[in-house]
């Protein structure tokens, strides 16, 4: 086998990596790429040598020429975020400020009951505020279950309980206001 440029970086790549090997993995995959480039071996016979299938010697050095990106995260932490924690803390100090405590208010909602309808006055809450500042962020509808989970991830980081019910303790808020 002929080698060009790339290939003696290549070798010299998996000399490094066989000199600081240190599972039996790691010791295969640097004889795979070293074996046919330093010896002429065929892919056959650096299989036998190795002790693993043709397949293998082959997705390894094909992975050696071409390492993978690093994977990213399916789950779990910021990649859905709809903003940074510190703009996530300003929306919730905004929304309190929109949240009179002393003076609710109510808007009125028609349930609707068979034949009848009620109307009755139903106070909007902090998390109503919170939903209505997350959609003209985003300028699209958020979901009212989305507003909790908000409220939520800020309070674990900003209270002692971690809860989105302690938002209604207004000494606690107006605690957290004070500090920032």
């Amino acid at each position: 086998m002929t080698m060009n440029f790339s290939d003696a970086d290549l070798v010299r790549r998996a000399r490094s990596d066989l000199a600081a090997a240190e599972t039996v993995d790691q010791f295969r995959r640097a004889q795979s790429i070293l074996l046919p480039l330093d010896l002429n071996l065929s892919i056959k016979d650096t299989a036998t040598a190795v002790g693993m299938s043709v397949a293998w010697v082959t997705q390894a050095r094909r992975q050696a020429k071409q390492p993978l990106p690093p994977k990213k995260l399916s789950h779990g932490g910021r990649r859905n975020s709809i903003a940074s924690e510190q703009e996530e803390e300003a929306i919730m100090r905004q929304a309190y400020a929109l949240t009179d405590r002393s003076v609710l208010t109510w808007k009125t909602v028609k349930w609707d009951f068979g034949e009848h309808f009620h109307y009755r006055a139903v106070p909007i809450t902090l998390v109503h505020h919170v939903r209505k500042i997350l959609e003209d962020r985003r300028g699209r509808a958020v979901a009212l279950s989305t507003a909790y989970k908000f409220m939520t991830r800020v309070a674990i980081r900003v209270f002692p309980n971690g809860r989105y019910k302690d938002w209604q303790n207004k000494e606690l808020v107006l605690k957290w206001i004070s500090l920032a």
